[in-house]
């Protein structure tokens, strides 16, 4: 299993570079974290299914987490990266990169104690049925990044703040049309 998922992994991250050549980022991080998002669904019914004893559901289980990991590793996983460093304004870059860091390890040590409760028999023994909890973060994330995340996808970082300056709503960033002179405004609207 572990191998199989280390592999996964690996093959996932490598089609994310193929990924991020032809999409844009906000496309990828939307498909990526809807099909995670029924991954983990789809774990958390198997588990249910799998406490009435059907054996298969076992197997099916790990490989949906194989598959889960993959999908992970090929959009959401490393398209996060480039999202950070693409999405914050020129002047609040260093900013807003540190505070996404700091953001990200605090809840990944409110999940990592969280995580032995939920998967330990004599505590919470949710087991696969973590998949339910997880699959709620996970809309919710999905929810906020289809109002919120912008699509900068071959925009410059002064396009970018441009947009921002305007007001531009995060899902018309793919569309939005900017002027020959916006340069001159924009200078203007930053000062």
């Amino acid at each position: 299993m572990t191998i199989g998922l280390y592999g996964a992994a690996f093959i996932g991250t490598c089609l994310s570079w193929v990924l991020l050549t032809y999409f844009g980022r906000r496309q990828i991080w939307l498909v990526g974290l809807s099909a995670l998002v029924v991954g983990q669904i789809l774990i958390g019914v198997l588990s249910v299914v799998a406490d009435k004893g059907h054996v298969g559901a076992r197997w099916a289980q790990a490989g949906l987490m194989i598959g889960w990991l993959f999908t992970y590793d090929m959009t959401v996983g490393p398209v996060a990266y480039a999202i950070v460093g693409e999405t914050s304004s020129t002047r609040l870059r260093n900013k807003t990169v540190g505070l996404a860091r700091a953001s990200y390890n605090v809840f990944s040590i409110c999940f990592g104690v969280l995580m032995p409760y939920m998967l330990n028999p004599t505590k919470w023994n949710w087991a696969g049925k973590t998949g339910f909890f997880w699959a709620g973060i996970g809309l919710i994330c999905l929810i906020w990044a289809y109002f919120r995340l912008p699509e900068l996808k071959d925009r410059s970082f002064l396009e970018a703040d441009i947009m921002f300056t305007r007001g531009v709503p995060a899902r018309k960033f793919k569309t939005y049309v900017i002027e020959a002179n916006a340069d001159e405004h924009v200078q203007n609207d930053l000062k």
